[in-house]
C-alpha cells in the first residue's frame, strides 16, 4: 500500500534542501484540505490567515537550530507533510503579532493538533509553537519518525491510532531516502579510500615546501666566511703593509744614496 510520503515527499527534488518551502502540494492529501478549510473559515471571520512553511528537511532543521531559530536539533512532523506553520497575513507579508487562539480553536474543528496546546489543553507544556498545526498526535509521533506507521484519510490525531492505518512500505521508503541521503558507512569507505591519497599528496607538498626552504639557506652559509678565515685575511693585510715588496726596496736603496 502506497503512501504520501514515500510517493511524493522522499521523491520531491527538494527533500534536503535547506530553503523555506511554503508549497501546500507538499502537505499529505487531508492535512491540505484541512488548512485550506481553516484559512477560509478564518477569513470568514475577519481574520487573515497564510501558509508559512509546509514541508521541511532535516537539513533546514539543523540549520534553524544552529542559528537558534528552533529549539528542536531533529526535524519533526514537517518532513512528513503532516505539518503546517500558519501565520496572520499583514498585507501579504508574515506577521506573528497579535493573539492565535483562533488558530488553535479552527485547528480542533478542522482535526489538527494546535503548537499551543498539543492537544491536551489541560496539561501544561514546556515548549509552545503558535503558528503550528499538525495531523499527528504527539503520542504518535514516534512511530512516524521510526517510519513504521503513516495516516490514512480515516485517522483522527484525538482519538490515536485506528486498526486500518498505511504502513510505510518500509524497504522502499528507506532505499529512496538512502538514495537521496548516502549512508555513513558508504561515505566512511570512500573517505577511506581517499586518505591515502590524500596523504601521499600532502607528504609530496611537504618535502617540496621544505626544500625551498633550505636551499636559499645553504646558498647563504656557503657565502658566508668564518670567523677565523675573516681573522686570517686581516692579519695578512696587516703583513703586507708593514714588509715592502722587493721592488719598493730597491727605491728606498737608491733614495737614500742619492741623499749621501
Amino acid at each position: 500500500m502506497s503512501d504520501f510520503y514515500t510517493d511524493t515527499i522522499v521523491r520531491d527534488p527538494r527533500f534536503r534542501s535547506t530553503d523555506l518551502v511554503s508549497d501546500p502540494l507538499l502537505l499529505e492529501p487531508v492535512m491540505r484540505a484541512s488548512v485550506m478549510s481553516l484559512i477560509a473559515d478564518a477569513h470568514g471571520q475577519g481574520v487573515e490567515f497564510m501558509i508559512f512553511e509546509t514541508y521541511r528537511s532535516q537539513e533546514r532543521q539543523l540549520q534553524l537550530f544552529n542559528q537558534g531559530k528552533s529549539q528542536l536539533k531533529n526535524v519533526g512532523v514537517h518532513h512528513f507533510g503532516l505539518a503546517c506553520d500558519i501565520v496572520k497575513n499583514k498585507n501579504g507579508r508574515p506577521s506573528w503579532d497579535g493573539d492565535f487562539s483562533l488558530l488553535g480553536k479552527l485547528g480542533k474543528k478542522y482535526g489538527l493538533i494546535w503548537g499551543g496546546d498539543w492537544g491536551t489543553p489541560g496539561v501544561h507544556h514546556s515548549f509552545l509553537d503558535l503558528d503550528h498545526v499538525q495531523r499527528c498526535a504527539v503520542g504518535d509521533q514516534p512511530g512516524l519518525f521510526a517510519l513504521t506507521w503513516y495516516p490514512d484519510e480515516n485517522y483522527n490525531p484525538y482519538t490515536g491510532l485506528p486498526e486500518a492505518l498505511v504502513s510505510f512500505s518500509t524497504k522502499t521508503t528507506k532505499q529512496l531516502i538512502a538514495d537521496k541521503v548516502p549512508e555513513k558507512k558508504t561515505l566512511k569507505k570512500k573517505a577511506a579510500k581517499k586518505a591515502p591519497v590524500q596523504k601521499a599528496q600532502k607528504n609530496k607538498r611537504v618535502k617540496a615546501a621544505t626544500k625551498k626552504i633550505q636551499k636559499p639557506v645553504k646558498k647563504k652559509a656557503a657565502k658566508a666566511p668564518t670567523a677565523l678565515v675573516i681573522k686570517k685575511k686581516a692579519k695578512e693585510k696587516q703583513v703586507k703593509k708593514q714588509k715592502p715588496t722587493a721592488s719598493k726596496k730597491k727605491i728606498v736603496k737608491k733614495k737614500s744614496g742619492k741623499k749621501k
